[in-house]
C-alpha cells in the first residue's frame, strides 16, 4: 500500500480501522477528523489525535460547522429531548447519512490531494 486516507472519528470503529491500516505498511498515513459541533468535540478531537500520533500520521482537522445545524442527529444539540424513533425517521435519516457521508468522503479527498 502506497499511501492512506482515514476519517478517525476517535471512536472505536475508526481506531481500529486507523491499526488495521497501520498494519498494512503504507509510506504515509492522513487521518482527517471532522469538527461539525458535536457535543462531544473535546473528547473526541483529543481520541483522534492520539490514534493519528499513535499510527504516525498526519492529523487534518476539517471544521465544517454548517453540518451540525442542518444535522437532524441529537449528538450536536443540546438541550433537546429526545423522542421515540419512528420507520419514517429511519428512512429521513439514512437518507441524510447518506448524503452527508458522500460529502465528506469528497471532502477527505480533496483535503488530502491538496496536501499531498
Amino acid at each position: 500500500m502506497n499511501n492512506a486516507i482515514i476519517i478517525l472519528s476517535g471512536g472505536l470503529d475508526s481506531s481500529v480501522v486507523a491499526y488495521q491500516i497501520k498494519s498494512q505498511n503504507p509510506k504515509k498515513i492522513k487521518s482527517i477528523f471532522f469538527n461539525y459541533g458535536q457535543r462531544t468535540l473535546e473528547q473526541e478531537e483529543f481520541a483522534a489525535r492520539e490514534i493519528s500520533k499513535r499510527i504516525n500520521s498526519e492529523f487534518i482537522r476539517v471544521d465544517i460547522p454548517w453540518l451540525g445545524k442542518i444535522s437532524p442527529s441529537l449528538i450536536n444539540k443540546p438541550n433537546q429531548d429526545v423522542h421515540k424513533t419512528t420507520e419514517e425517521d429511519i428512512e429521513e435519516g439514512l437518507s441524510a447519512i447518506l448524503t452527508v457521508f458522500g460529502f465528506i468522503l469528497k471532502v477527505s479527498r480533496n483535503t488530502a490531494t491538496q496536501r499531498a
